[in-house]
């Protein structure tokens, strides 16, 4: 369904009109989360459960330099987007299609389910 959707998918999901203030509001908040949980300067990994086109994981990419990226999405026409906005980062990304978590869960510290307007925190913790 959605690689018929994946060239259009961010303007008709968040339309024209909110898609800048809903980036604005889910960007503060995310960094705002990261960043009291683990500080400015402490390496993190993060998966992003549907990470569709890859507009969290590249916002995240552009503001911290210690991040390490993973995404999962059903779609391989959204990880192919998702691929080319991460390709301009200096992070390390990884992007799989499907529905199994190849990842060692106990190295990922923040797992992020984002439905429009409420994030959702499965996992976070600091290492130890």
């Amino acid at each position: 369904m959605y690689a018929h959707f994946a060239n259009s998918y961010e303007v008709a999901r968040y339309g024209d009109k909110y898609k800048e203030l809903y980036r604005q509001i889910r960007n503060e908040t995310l960094i705002t989360i990261i960043n009291q949980q683990f500080g400015i300067k402490e390496p993190i990994r993060v998966l992003e459960i549907g990470c569709g086109t890859g507009l969290t994981l590249s916002y995240l990419a552009a503001i911290r330099s210690n991040i390490d990226l993973q995404g999962l999405d059903f779609s391989h026409t959204m990880l192919a987007q998702a691929h080319q906005k991460l390709s301009v980062s200096d992070n390390t990304f990884g992007l799989v299609q499907g529905n199994v978590f190849p990842f060692l869960l106990t190295m990922i510290v923040l797992i992020l389910f984002i439905v429009p307007g409420l994030f959702i925190n499965l996992t976070m913790k600091k290492r130890s």
